[in-house]
């Protein structure tokens, strides 16, 4: 989950982005399972205070900012990653399986292209 903060009566020059980390031993929150406010403890102190311009925030493995411009640039699409997070390998099956047909059509289409290529060979060799 990414909270994102602005600052309201400023024109907006970065925008934060900060990645909860789920508590140790959980991989979702749910009805039945929900947030706990003891669990933000981590953002609370990371946010810092309004009066000096939040001077003590510091990009970190789950906070990180982006320009303005970046944003503009992306069609204000806020659904920007973590830049701190490596490769994230999905387990969708459905994704998965999308990936490998087009891995699978694109072998066909360079084996279709190999065929010609010796086809033409062939054919000049026996010129």
């Amino acid at each position: 989950m990414v909270n994102v903060g602005f600052t309201k009566g400023q024109p907006t020059k970065d925008i934060w982005f900060y990645e909860h980390p789920y508590p140790e031993g959980v991989k979702n929150y749910s009805k039945t399972k929900p947030m706990k406010f003891e669990e933000f403890k981590q953002e609370m102190a990371w946010w810092g205070d309004e009066a000096d311009g939040f001077a003590a925030r510091e990009e970190n493995e789950h906070a990180w900012k982006v320009s303005i411009d970046e944003v503009i640039e992306r069609n204000f699409n806020l659904d920007i990653k973590n830049p701190h997070e490596g490769e994230v390998i999905s387990h969708d099956p459905e994704e998965l399986l999308a990936q490998y047909a087009e891995q699978q059509s694109h072998i066909a289409g360079l084996q279709e292209q190999l065929k010609a290529i010796l086809g033409q060979a062939l054919i000049r060799k026996q010129e």
